[in-house]
Formats: C-alpha cells, structure tokens, sequence
C-alpha cells in the first residue's frame, strides 16, 4: 500500500496521535497534610493538595550541596500526560537562598543564574519561560523562596510560558499567583521502591534514555494499543512510553509509537522513508519523542522519519499481548528520525528495550 501525504499533515498527525493518549482517569489518592501546590493559568486556578485528589506532587528539591559546581531547585506537579514545574539554577557556586527573587539573567551569551517555568503538555509540546541566550531574555520567570527549613519550602512565582521560546516572544499562557508550601527533598531518592517492573531504555546522540518503574514511586512505563479513525480512514497504533521522577536531576522520558493498517500481531514491524520529501511510503507510520534535564534545562528530540531522508524504524515484540494487565516486551531502533529542537541534525536510537503493562 501506498499513499501520498504532506510533510507538514505528518507533523500534525504525530500532535493528534499524542493528544490521543491523554487520561481522564482521576487522580491517586496522597495521605493527607496541609502541603499544596497552586497558580493561576491565564485566570484559571490551578490547585493541588496532599491531602485531596490529584495525581503526583512530591516534594520541594533543594540540595545541600552543588552538582557539577551549580545549585538548583525543582518542585512541581505531573500527572500521567502533562507536568507543570518551577526551576531555579544557580550556576554562579551561590547557594540559593530565602527572600531574594530570582530571574533568568543573561551575561556575554552565557546563563549564569536561571529562574524558569516549564509545562510539558501531553509528552509532545512543551512551553517554558525564557531559558535562551538573548539578551534581554524575551520574558523571564519570578522565582522566590520565602521561606526554607530542613523540613519544607515555600514559595511564590509568576511568569510567561512562550510557544517557542528560542526563537519567539509569543505568550502561550500567563502564571500568576503562584505559590507552594512542600517538603524538602535534599537529594535525589537512593533507596529502590518496587511498585513495579516495567521499564524502557535507549541511547540517543550519546543520551541514554532510561526509565524503570522500580527505581521511583514516581516513574511511570505503560503500554497500550488504540485505534483512530478521525482521518476516514481506519489505523491502528502501539504506543509505549516512560516518564522518570521529573522532581529529580535525572528526570528523562521516552516514548515511540507505530501505527498499522490492520490490528498488531506481534513480530517484528519496521517503518521505512522513501527519500522523496513529498510523500511517504506507505506503512508502518513511526513516531516518537524524548526529553532530559541538562544545566540550562530541557532538551527535547521529536521521533519521525523524515521523508527527505532514507530512514528506518524497527519494533521486534518479544512477549506479544493485547490484554489489559499483562506485560509486553520487545527491542526497537532507529537509523534517523531524532531531531532535537532548532537543529537539522537527525540521531539513530539504538538498545532500545521495554517491558510494560499494557493498558
């Protein structure tokens, strides 16, 4: 089978497909405690609380020490599609401190102090305030700590989250009134928590990308198979994906999917390009999506096979099961397809495996 479709209705597909995924499912329930969580998205308030109804919020991350010769602190919320958090990093060795108000501030191209929101939308579009080398910054984040003991930490923040904040001012959302009272996580969890045993890994441009639920309470692997047929046309899509603590350093996902015209069987599927910039060939469809911390804060690579290059991505199922529960396994790996934002350069993922719950 052939057919012929634009670059551009591609990228779109890959936006519906990932939407798709979003959960209405209702949240866990945390052991109660006065702690919480809340800001104002253009208007709207957003409110967590430990002792109420929600998905994931943990703790307030302000280490001792510093990592590499900086210091910083994390704290947020996330939920099984979207995460919303709050950033400063301080890469001048000052520790960061109660009562000051920190901003992105921006000297000779290089960041040397960073204060920064971040929303993650659905695994796919991520929206942040300033974190780019111009100068004056496009619009900067209010970050200050009002507070800080060896127990909790509270807070108040402010900003703009951009569309594009490397090349655009253009305001996706306003955050007012942000405020949050959480306890202090002074380093990263070391002890190994088992509620569960999936996982998924891969390496790309050196990164390995790596997720085990068993590592964290709050790392997330699942599975699942779904069916659209929005276009008029029906297709069917295996979607894997892991999210990691994104309260810690290490915080990375991954996610691939592979779309068919008929039902998964198990096997192994492989997507091809065809080299031509026009059009595609055909199925499988392949689409994926990868995100890591770094010092100045999230690199993000978009998974898809360009047609304009000759690329290829394989699925291999291992363990092959569509009932809900049970685990599938399998290896995948691409020889193109990973751009990383405001680049043209395409990596190859290679060793990647999996092992999660289909749901």
């Amino acid at each position: 089978m052939k057919r012929t479709i634009s670059y551009l209705a591609l990228i779109l597909t890959i936006l519906t497909f990932w939407t798709a995924c979003g959960k209405d499912e209702p949240g866990e329930k945390i052991s109660g405690s006065e702690y919480y969580f809340r800001f104002k998205q253009d208007g709207v308030l957003k409110e967590y609380s430990r002792n109420g109804t929600l998905i994931f919020i943990d703790s307030a991350y302000l280490p001792v020490t510093s990592s590499n010769g900086y210091y910083s602190f994390t704290t947020g919320i996330t939920d099984r599609a979207s995460a919303f958090t709050v950033h400063i990093n301080d890469f001048t060795g000052t520790p960061i401190v109660a009562g000051k108000t920190y901003k992105t501030v921006v000297n000779s191209g290089l960041t040397t102090v960073q204060a920064y929101l971040a929303l993650s939308e659905n695994f796919t579009s991520l929206y942040t305030s300033a974190i780019t080398n111009a100068d004056p910054p496009y619009e900067s984040a209010e970050i200050t700590l009002t507070e800080i003991t060896d127990n909790f930490v509270k807070g108040i923040f402010q900003g703009k989250l951009l569309v594009d904040e490397t090349t655009s001012a253009t305001v996706k959302y306003k955050i007012t009134e942000g405020e949050f009272y959480l306890p202090r996580s002074k380093r990263p969890r070391e002890e190994t928590i088992p509620e569960g045993d999936g996982f998924i890994q891969g390496i790309i441009n050196g990164k390995k990308f790596e997720i085990r639920e068993a590592a964290d309470g709050l790392n997330i692997v699942s599975a699942g198979f779904y069916t659209d047929n929005s276009s008029g046309e029906t297709t069917y899509r295996f979607s894997v994906s892991g999210t990691s603590n994104i309260l810690l350093p290490s915080y990375n996902t991954l996610s691939i999917s592979f779309v068919l015209p008929t039902p998964f069987s198990g096997g192994t599927v492989t997507a091809l390009s065809d080299g031509d910039p026009m059009t595609f060939e055909g199925y499988p469809l392949f689409f994926a999506s990868a995100q890591y911390k770094s010092g100045s804060g999230l690199v993000n690579y978009t998974g898809l096979l360009d047609p304009s290059l000759e690329g290829m991505a394989t699925i291999t199922f291992t363990k092959f099961t569509t009932t809900k529960g049970e685990y599938i396994e399998g290896t995948f790996s691409t020889t193109t397809g990973f751009l990383t934002t405001g680049s043209s350069n395409s990596y190859p993922l290679s060793e990647g495996r999996f092992r999660a719950k289909v749901e």
